[in-house]
Protein backbone atom coordinates (compact mmCIF):
# COMPACT_ATOMS: atom_id res chain seq x y z
CA UNK A 1 0.00 0.00 0.00
CA UNK A 2 1.41 2.98 -1.32
CA UNK A 3 1.50 5.78 1.83
CA UNK A 4 0.96 9.59 0.87
CA UNK A 5 2.51 12.06 2.94
CA UNK A 6 1.80 15.86 2.85
CA UNK A 7 4.82 18.45 3.36
CA UNK A 8 5.34 21.89 3.06
CA UNK A 9 8.13 23.53 3.21
CA UNK A 10 8.54 26.66 4.97
CA UNK A 11 11.25 29.31 3.85
CA UNK A 12 13.38 27.79 6.68
CA UNK A 13 15.75 25.67 5.54
CA UNK A 14 13.41 21.82 5.58
CA UNK A 15 16.11 18.90 4.92
CA UNK A 16 14.55 15.49 3.22
CA UNK A 17 16.60 12.42 3.47
CA UNK A 18 16.87 10.84 0.12
CA UNK A 19 17.59 7.58 -1.70
CA UNK A 20 16.53 5.96 -5.23
CA UNK A 21 14.05 7.97 -7.42
CA UNK A 22 10.20 6.49 -7.59
CA UNK A 23 9.45 5.34 -10.80
CA UNK A 24 5.27 5.29 -10.65
CA UNK A 25 4.12 9.10 -9.07
CA UNK A 26 1.76 9.29 -12.49
CA UNK A 27 -0.11 6.44 -10.86
CA UNK A 28 -0.68 8.25 -7.86
CA UNK A 29 -3.29 10.39 -9.58
CA UNK A 30 -2.14 13.54 -8.19
CA UNK A 31 -2.96 15.91 -11.04
CA UNK A 32 -2.48 19.47 -11.47
CA UNK A 33 -5.07 21.70 -11.57
CA UNK A 34 -6.39 22.52 -15.20
CA UNK A 35 -6.93 26.11 -16.44
CA UNK A 36 -10.51 27.16 -17.55
CA UNK A 37 -10.89 27.52 -21.35
CA UNK A 38 -10.76 31.22 -21.88
CA UNK A 39 -8.00 32.85 -19.46
CA UNK A 40 -8.04 36.76 -18.54
CA UNK A 41 -10.02 38.04 -21.80
CA UNK A 42 -7.39 36.08 -23.65
CA UNK A 43 -9.13 33.80 -26.28
CA UNK A 44 -7.27 30.82 -27.01
CA UNK A 45 -7.06 32.13 -30.32
CA UNK A 46 -4.67 34.79 -29.31
CA UNK A 47 -4.19 37.86 -31.29
CA UNK A 48 -2.42 38.27 -34.84
CA UNK A 49 0.19 35.62 -35.78
CA UNK A 50 -0.83 32.14 -36.33
CA UNK A 51 -4.00 31.61 -34.87
CA UNK A 52 -3.98 27.34 -35.46
CA UNK A 53 -0.65 27.62 -33.83
CA UNK A 54 -1.64 30.18 -30.90
CA UNK A 55 -4.55 27.62 -30.15
CA UNK A 56 -2.24 24.31 -29.87
CA UNK A 57 -0.08 26.68 -27.55
CA UNK A 58 -3.20 27.62 -25.56
CA UNK A 59 -4.58 24.36 -24.84
CA UNK A 60 -5.92 24.19 -21.47
CA UNK A 61 -7.29 20.12 -21.34
CA UNK A 62 -4.87 17.65 -19.18
CA UNK A 63 -2.48 16.09 -21.34
CA UNK A 64 -4.08 12.64 -21.33
CA UNK A 65 -3.08 9.90 -21.65
CA UNK A 66 0.19 10.69 -21.81
CA UNK A 67 3.22 8.75 -23.76
CA UNK A 68 6.24 8.33 -22.06
CA UNK A 69 9.43 9.55 -23.98
CA UNK A 70 12.96 10.89 -24.02
CA UNK A 71 14.79 13.94 -24.70
CA UNK A 72 16.35 11.76 -27.22
CA UNK A 73 12.90 10.43 -29.25
CA UNK A 74 11.86 14.26 -29.46
CA UNK A 75 15.20 15.76 -30.81
CA UNK A 76 14.07 12.93 -33.68
CA UNK A 77 10.56 13.87 -34.49
CA UNK A 78 9.89 15.01 -37.92
CA UNK A 79 10.37 18.19 -38.86
CA UNK A 80 7.93 20.58 -41.40
CA UNK A 81 9.30 22.16 -44.32
CA UNK A 82 7.55 25.03 -44.03
CA UNK A 83 9.07 27.28 -41.51
CA UNK A 84 9.19 30.63 -39.92
CA UNK A 85 6.64 33.89 -38.81
CA UNK A 86 5.86 33.61 -42.68
CA UNK A 87 4.75 30.07 -42.96
CA UNK A 88 1.59 30.26 -40.71
CA UNK A 89 -0.24 26.87 -40.55
CA UNK A 90 -2.76 27.79 -43.09
CA UNK A 91 -0.65 27.60 -45.57
CA UNK A 92 1.18 24.69 -44.97
CA UNK A 93 0.86 21.49 -47.24
CA UNK A 94 -1.69 18.45 -46.11
CA UNK A 95 1.78 16.51 -45.83
CA UNK A 96 3.15 18.88 -43.42
CA UNK A 97 -0.17 19.30 -41.13
CA UNK A 98 -0.19 15.23 -41.33
CA UNK A 99 3.51 14.98 -40.51
CA UNK A 100 3.52 17.13 -37.42
CA UNK A 101 -0.37 16.32 -36.44
CA UNK A 102 -0.38 13.23 -35.58
CA UNK A 103 2.42 13.61 -32.58
CA UNK A 104 0.46 16.81 -31.85
CA UNK A 105 -2.83 14.73 -30.67
CA UNK A 106 -0.01 13.06 -28.39
CA UNK A 107 0.50 13.94 -24.61
CA UNK A 108 3.88 13.15 -23.59
CA UNK A 109 5.99 12.56 -19.95
CA UNK A 110 9.81 13.13 -20.30
CA UNK A 111 12.20 12.80 -17.47
CA UNK A 112 15.05 15.64 -17.91
CA UNK A 113 17.41 17.74 -16.01
CA UNK A 114 16.03 21.31 -15.90
CA UNK A 115 19.14 23.45 -17.43
CA UNK A 116 17.44 26.93 -17.67
CA UNK A 117 13.98 28.73 -17.31
CA UNK A 118 13.42 32.51 -18.99
CA UNK A 119 10.32 34.54 -18.53
CA UNK A 120 9.40 35.63 -22.10
CA UNK A 121 7.96 38.74 -23.61
CA UNK A 122 4.37 39.48 -24.75
CA UNK A 123 3.25 37.40 -27.78
CA UNK A 124 1.00 36.79 -30.31
CA UNK A 125 -0.72 33.80 -28.33
CA UNK A 126 -0.39 35.88 -25.12
CA UNK A 127 -2.96 38.30 -27.15
CA UNK A 128 0.63 40.74 -27.10
CA UNK A 129 -0.22 41.81 -23.21
CA UNK A 130 2.43 42.28 -21.00
CA UNK A 131 0.76 40.80 -17.95
CA UNK A 132 0.46 37.30 -20.05
CA UNK A 133 3.79 35.90 -20.73
CA UNK A 134 4.83 32.08 -21.23
CA UNK A 135 8.01 30.63 -19.33
CA UNK A 136 10.73 29.13 -21.18
CA UNK A 137 12.44 25.92 -19.88
CA UNK A 138 15.08 24.19 -21.64
CA UNK A 139 15.41 20.71 -19.96
CA UNK A 140 18.65 18.32 -21.18
CA UNK A 141 18.81 14.37 -20.90
CA UNK A 142 22.61 14.51 -18.87
CA UNK A 143 23.66 17.25 -16.64
CA UNK A 144 26.29 18.64 -19.06
CA UNK A 145 24.41 18.19 -22.40
CA UNK A 146 24.51 21.38 -24.32
CA UNK A 147 21.84 23.96 -25.69
CA UNK A 148 22.24 22.18 -28.89
CA UNK A 149 20.74 18.91 -27.20
CA UNK A 150 18.03 20.73 -25.16
CA UNK A 151 14.16 20.71 -25.51
CA UNK A 152 12.36 23.58 -24.95
CA UNK A 153 9.25 23.12 -22.16
CA UNK A 154 6.91 26.18 -22.04
CA UNK A 155 4.65 26.76 -19.21
CA UNK A 156 1.91 29.11 -20.09
CA UNK A 157 -0.38 31.99 -18.17
CA UNK A 158 -3.32 29.94 -18.66
CA UNK A 159 -1.85 26.99 -16.33
CA UNK A 160 0.62 29.08 -14.60
CA UNK A 161 -2.75 30.97 -13.37
CA UNK A 162 -4.50 28.06 -12.19
CA UNK A 163 -0.99 26.41 -10.43
CA UNK A 164 0.51 29.17 -8.65
CA UNK A 165 3.54 27.55 -7.10
CA UNK A 166 4.78 27.36 -10.62
CA UNK A 167 6.40 30.73 -10.15
CA UNK A 168 9.77 31.93 -11.44
CA UNK A 169 11.44 31.59 -7.90
CA UNK A 170 10.49 28.30 -7.61
CA UNK A 171 12.02 27.29 -11.20
CA UNK A 172 14.93 29.18 -11.06
CA UNK A 173 15.97 27.41 -7.60
CA UNK A 174 15.08 24.00 -9.60
CA UNK A 175 17.94 25.04 -12.08
CA UNK A 176 20.09 26.17 -9.63
CA UNK A 177 19.86 23.19 -7.82
CA UNK A 178 20.64 21.13 -11.17
CA UNK A 179 17.00 19.58 -10.21
CA UNK A 180 15.88 16.08 -12.33
CA UNK A 181 12.55 16.39 -13.81
CA UNK A 182 9.55 14.80 -14.97
CA UNK A 183 7.57 17.15 -17.66
CA UNK A 184 3.79 15.81 -18.89
CA UNK A 185 2.51 18.09 -21.51
CA UNK A 186 1.16 18.42 -25.02
CA UNK A 187 4.05 17.87 -28.21
CA UNK A 188 4.10 20.67 -29.54
CA UNK A 189 6.20 21.85 -33.45
CA UNK A 190 6.50 25.64 -33.36
CA UNK A 191 7.43 26.35 -36.34
CA UNK A 192 8.08 30.14 -36.05
CA UNK A 193 11.97 29.97 -34.32
CA UNK A 194 13.96 28.28 -36.84
CA UNK A 195 16.64 30.82 -36.04
CA UNK A 196 17.55 29.08 -33.02
CA UNK A 197 18.91 25.98 -33.90
CA UNK A 198 21.72 27.30 -35.73
CA UNK A 199 24.82 29.35 -34.60
CA UNK A 200 25.10 32.94 -35.71
CA UNK A 201 27.41 35.55 -34.88
CA UNK A 202 24.92 37.25 -32.76
CA UNK A 203 23.89 34.25 -30.82
CA UNK A 204 24.53 30.76 -30.55
CA UNK A 205 22.60 27.58 -30.91
CA UNK A 206 19.66 27.96 -28.54
CA UNK A 207 17.70 24.40 -28.92
CA UNK A 208 17.89 21.30 -30.58
CA UNK A 209 14.52 21.17 -31.94
CA UNK A 210 11.21 23.12 -32.67
CA UNK A 211 9.51 20.20 -31.44
CA UNK A 212 8.43 21.10 -27.90
CA UNK A 213 5.98 20.31 -25.12
CA UNK A 214 3.79 23.01 -24.72
CA UNK A 215 1.33 24.01 -23.18
CA UNK A 216 3.13 21.91 -19.48
CA UNK A 217 0.40 20.31 -17.54
CA UNK A 218 2.69 18.59 -15.28
CA UNK A 219 6.26 19.53 -12.99
CA UNK A 220 7.28 16.89 -10.81
CA UNK A 221 11.03 17.13 -9.25
CA UNK A 222 12.75 13.88 -8.14
CA UNK A 223 14.23 15.09 -4.56
CA UNK A 224 17.72 13.69 -5.68
CA UNK A 225 18.54 14.85 -8.50
CA UNK A 226 22.03 13.28 -9.20
CA UNK A 227 19.64 9.59 -9.73
CA UNK A 228 22.12 8.29 -6.50
CA UNK A 229 21.49 8.45 -2.63
CA UNK A 230 21.72 12.12 -1.52
CA UNK A 231 20.46 15.06 1.17
CA UNK A 232 19.21 17.62 -0.16
CA UNK A 233 17.77 21.33 1.48
CA UNK A 234 15.17 23.25 -0.45
CA UNK A 235 14.18 26.55 0.89
CA UNK A 236 11.83 28.17 -1.26
CA UNK A 237 8.12 29.38 0.18
CA UNK A 238 6.13 27.01 -1.53
CA UNK A 239 3.69 23.88 -0.70
CA UNK A 240 4.49 20.54 -2.69
CA UNK A 241 3.52 17.04 -2.57
CA UNK A 242 5.58 14.11 -1.27
CA UNK A 243 4.95 10.61 -2.04
CA UNK A 244 6.72 7.63 -0.96
CA UNK A 245 6.57 4.44 -3.09
CA UNK A 246 7.14 0.86 -1.40
CA UNK A 247 10.31 2.17 0.54
CA UNK A 248 11.47 4.17 -2.03
CA UNK A 249 12.65 7.84 -1.69
CA UNK A 250 10.34 10.86 -2.25
CA UNK A 251 9.79 13.03 -5.02
CA UNK A 252 7.99 16.33 -5.28
CA UNK A 253 4.95 17.49 -6.90
CA UNK A 254 4.65 21.00 -7.85
CA UNK A 255 0.76 21.15 -8.25
CA UNK A 256 -1.24 23.28 -6.42
CA UNK A 257 -2.58 22.48 -2.64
Amino acid sequence: MRTLVSLFLAINLTAVSLSTVPRAAVDLGLLPTAPAPGYMNCPETGEGGDTILNQLKNRSQPAEPSRPTTIDEILHLPSSTQLGHTNPRSDWSPQNLNLVGQFEKTGATVEAYLRRVRQEGKGHCNCERLDLNDFNMWIIANPNSLPAKSVVVEATPRWRGANPNWNLQVLQHLVAQHSRVRITGWLLFDQEHPEQLHATLKQPIIRGTLWEIHPVAKIEVFSNGSGGNSRREVNTAYSVTCWRSHGKGPGFLLNRT
